[in-house]
């Protein structure tokens, strides 16, 4: 799995990974905020991974992570590198959370392999994936002025990132991003942009039930 060893690289170098996938969405300064929790509360000092929570689906989500470079650490990712079986995701869930393969739930919020290596969860309101709700509504389902409103510097629930995950299949994650305002690059002119990018009704289309509230207001 490469994204298991290039992070397993970087901690042989005594560097320290903050992970993200590539269909996350930063609101805030996440690092800053990460860093924070770092310093300040005991439990996200005592931990070798502080990671993104992917409930109600597997309880790890290794889209979002930051990981502790140290011997147990790199043990940890060797573990990982030498499993046969799953994605990153279902090894460290694995290898952290089940009693099959040594793992402990130790509480809500925490796991712990047999070697001792912990596992620390973000908390879903700030570090927000893709299945997480608001209002018995996941937030990714509500309007494109929603979206953007939840997701941006200062935002009224402290929400840091955004994940477009939990959306089958996953080639329209972009479409997705694209609806809800959290697409800032033009492919044609290869630049970022200083404003979201417009969606064409082939976003719209595309990105189904799963944008059905801008869909509504935008093609009516």
């Amino acid at each position: 799995n490469l994204k298991i060893y290039s992070v397993y690289k970087l901690l042989q170098l005594k560097i320290n990974v903050l992970f993200t996938d590539s269909d996350i969405s930063f609101c805030d300064s996440a690092h800053v905020h990460l860093t924070s929790l770092i310093q300040t509360l005991e439990k996200y000092k005592t931990a070798d991974l502080i990671i993104q929570s992917d409930l109600p689906g597997n309880f790890l989500c290794t889209g979002f992570y930051f990981v502790r470079s140290s011997p147990q650490s790199i043990h940890f990712f060797e573990q990982l590198l030498n499993m046969t079986s799953g994605d990153d995701q279902a090894r460290m869930n694995a290898l952290l959370c089940s009693s099959e393969t040594g793992g402990k739930r130790m509480n809500h919020e925490r796991c712990m392999s047999k070697s001792g290596f912990i596992a620390q969860v973000l908390p879903q309101h700030e570090y927000t994936n893709g299945a997480y709700k608001y209002k018995n509504k996941r937030v990714w389902y509500y309007s494109r002025e929603r979206v953007m409103d939840w997701c941006r510097i200062g935002n009224v629930h402290g929400r840091m990132i955004l994940h477009n995950n939990h959306i089958w299949p996953g080639n329209i994650k972009k479409d997705r991003m694209i609806t809800q305002g959290l697409w800032y690059f033009d492919e044609q002119q290869q630049k970022c942009l200083d404003d979201p990018q417009m969606p064409s009704r082939e976003n719209l289309l595309a990105c189904n039930e799963y944008c059905l509230d801008t869909q509504l207001e935008m093609m009516k």
